[in-house]
């Protein structure tokens, strides 16, 4: 790519933005600095096509807080409230809202984080765990003491 240029300057030119990289070949400098420069274009244009890897995952994180966090929680205190599950769901509720409470404190931090998309990686990445963890608690565990009781 760059070590093949004949011309005094290269554009490379990687979704509406361009790069100009210096390719002097008046021996000024070694061969294997045209490799570095290769090298240093890909890193740049890799890092522009992933500006928004995380976009996705924070449309996931905020729709798995909504709807198997909050919704689940809310119709697990609604039966507990009704009485229309055995009362024993109710200690669920101890360990599951906590769980759903720290989904939504990391999906707040993980959008938050715009900067550094690793960083809001896992903070989304962690809130679906949690949310993950609430589910099997409240549902699951909601499940298990109505098949117990019945």
């Amino acid at each position: 790519m760059i070590a093949d240029a004949v011309t005094a300057r290269e554009r490379l030119s990687y979704q509406n933005k361009t790069i100009v990289v210096d390719d002097s070949r008046d021996g000024s400098r070694p061969a294997n600095d045209f490799a570095a420069d290769e090298a240093k274009i890909l890193r740049v244009a890799e890092r522009w096509r992933m500006t928004n890897s995380i976009g996705p995952l924070r449309w996931y994180a905020v729709l798995a807080v909504v709807f198997f966090g909050i919704v689940p929680a809310v119709m697990v205190t609604l039966l507990v409230a009704g009485g229309k599950t055995p009362g024993q769901v109710g200690f669920l509720l101890i360990g599951g809202i906590p769980l759903v409470l720290a989904a939504i404190f990391y999906v707040v931090r993980g959008l938050a984080a715009g900067s550094d998309p690793e960083l809001a990686a896992r903070l989304l990445n962690r809130s679906m765990a949690l949310v993950a963890g609430a589910d099997v608690l409240l549902l699951g565990g909601n499940a298990l003491i109505r098949m117990a009781t019945s």
